[in-house]
């Protein structure tokens, strides 16, 4: 049995997945903004202050997860035309979740639920950077019905089918059903949406993408 991170844990890492930040922009920026804005990004107490409520409420929560599932090394998303290596992410010393080392992959948070075990697994990534598009840009694309596919090392292949889609201000999520145990096999897809808030250092919304384990 493998102990996953509390909800505690989980409220912090989902509002200060500020790696997960847009950097690329049609409107053009000068050399000072574009300066200024990678400070703020990279600014780890960013929004901290913000989730002590969220903490404190979920203190004593601390869901279990069950064996069962795969450790993913690729994923597949045909209808908006993703093809991605998968990382193994934590949780960095500032309390954030880590991110991919390119922004072409996806993280998937290794101390939570395994795809295809019981529970809320969760893989994030980023929407764009400072060149362009990145591997979820058209995230917000998926529709009721497509198909998510997750494959380990071993070649096994696990077939996720997209549910539904909901954009959440940053600072208020719901954490428990993004991140903690259900009684399904679930795969949740994240990344940054809506505008760039300055004085907060990330987007304004996070999108979240919900599937359910397709059972042949």
């Amino acid at each position: 049995m493998k102990i996953v991170m509390s909800l505690v844990t989980a409220v912090i890492i989902f509002l200060l997945i500020t790696g997960y930040t847009n950097n690329y922009s049609s409107t053009a920026e000068t050399d000072s903004e574009r300066v200024k804005k990678v400070e703020i990004e990279n600014d780890s107490d960013v929004a901290y202050d913000n989730v002590k409520q969220s903490i404190d409420e979920n203190a004593n929560k601390v869901p279990e997860s069950s064996q069962g599932g795969i450790i993913p090394v690729s994923v597949e998303i045909p209808s908006i035309e993703v093809e991605a290596k998968v990382e193994n992410v934590g949780i960095l010393e500032n309390g954030q979740m880590g991110v991919p080392s390119n922004h072409v992959n996806v993280g998937w948070f290794e101390p939570g639920f395994q795809p295809g075990s019981t529970g809320n697994s969760v893989i994030a990534g980023h929407v764009d950077s400072k060149t362009g598009p990145s591997v979820f840009y058209h995230l917000e694309d998926l529709s009721e019905g497509d198909e998510v596919f997750i494959t380990d090392k071993d070649g096994e292949t696990l077939t996720f089918v997209v549910t539904g889609k909901e954009r959440y201000p940053f600072q208020n999520a719901p954490i428990e059903k993004i991140f903690g145990p259900t009684d399904d096999a679930n795969l949740n897809l994240i990344t940054c949406t809506g505008n760039f808030s300055q004085s907060h250092g990330t987007h304004e919304e996070r999108l979240v993408v919900f599937t359910d384990l397709k059972v042949e």
